[in-house]
């Protein structure tokens, strides 16, 4: 039985949820009321701004139909990063965690994961884009599958609500990072995790975008992150507890086209000749940050 809509909140009183008999509409007790669409929980707030000003909301729901994010590479070296990366993710994952946020859900692959996986488990996949949701459900249509829409700084669960929170590639992306990690933080259960990986050292590239003739940065990576950023941050964001941070995937590696041999070995073997490498040549391409939450919160 799906539990985690029990612990959903409305985003902008903070105000418990209460489904409808019919199972359509989320309802606060003062009034606010959230859909269900196509499967999907509609909790993303309209935007109070400037209208002068431009929006990373419209810009991503652009993206995320302009772009198919769900596309299969066929670049073999593409296809072995990935694998890396999200085994990365997954051996980070306690096996006792019970419910699961995936934040910025991208193709849904930890869902898939974690409901094949892990018997019992309850995850929500959430992003912001309409395209995105969408997929995700049409991908895994399971009972222990939530799948919101919503902004991530302002994350419809209450307090204390996941064992693990994710979000994989999307650091980069968000303007206000203490504020992202300070909502991430708030919805993990004391003892849990948070678990986050991000382009590492990267060097910002700029293009001029299609829909506003604006300077933007390439792929809408707003930052450049390293160890000290994620330190700083945290501090920035009032979170005293230490992170573990690991540099990996190394990009001499994949210049060279190690994945031909690679791609066939365990993981704990591919993880020796990484670290291997990195010592070795260094310019690693993810950094994976990993924050266990004070149970004394």
């Amino acid at each position: 039985m799906m539990t985690l809509i029990q612990h959903m909140q409305c985003p902008l009183t903070g105000e418990r949820l209460q489904s409808n008999s019919s199972g359509t509409e989320l309802i606060s007790a003062s009034g606010h009321r959230y859909p269900l669409k196509l499967g999907v929980w509609q909790l993303l707030l309209r935007e109070q701004r400037d209208p002068s000003s431009t929006s990373y909301r419209e810009h991503y729901e652009i993206d995320a139909e302009v772009f198919d994010y769900y596309s299969t590479s066929t670049n073999r070296a593409s296809l072995h990063e990935s694998r890396r990366l999200q085994e990365t993710i997954t051996r980070q994952i306690p096996k006792n965690a019970r419910r699961i946020l995936d934040t910025g859900c991208g193709n849904a692959w930890l869902a898939g994961h974690c409901i094949e996986k892990r018997p019992g488990v309850e995850i929500c996949s959430m992003d912001i884009s309409t395209a995105n949701t969408r997929k995700a459900r049409q991908k895994l249509d399971h009972a222990n599958h939530l799948v919101v829409q919503c902004d991530a700084q302002a994350i419809p669960f209450a307090d204390n609500t996941f064992d693990v929170v994710v979000a994989s590639e999307v650091l980069e992306h968000v303007e206000n990072v203490p504020s992202f990690l300070l909502e991430l933080y708030r919805v993990t259960t004391p003892g849990g995790k948070l678990i986050l990986t991000t382009p590492y050292n990267e060097v910002i590239q700029y293009s001029l975008c299609i829909h506003c003739n604006q300077k933007t940065p390439l792929h809408a990576h707003l930052h450049s992150v390293n160890e000290k950023f994620i330190r700083d941050n945290l501090h920035l964001a009032g979170l005293d507890e230490i992170p573990h941070t690991k540099p990996f995937l190394n990009k001499g590696l994949v210049l060279l086209k190690t994945h031909v041999l690679l791609r066939h070995l365990p993981y704990p073997l591919w993880d020796i000749t990484d670290r291997l490498a990195n010592r070795l040549l260094g310019h690693q391409s993810r950094l994976l940050v990993v924050l266990e939450k004070n149970k004394a919160e």
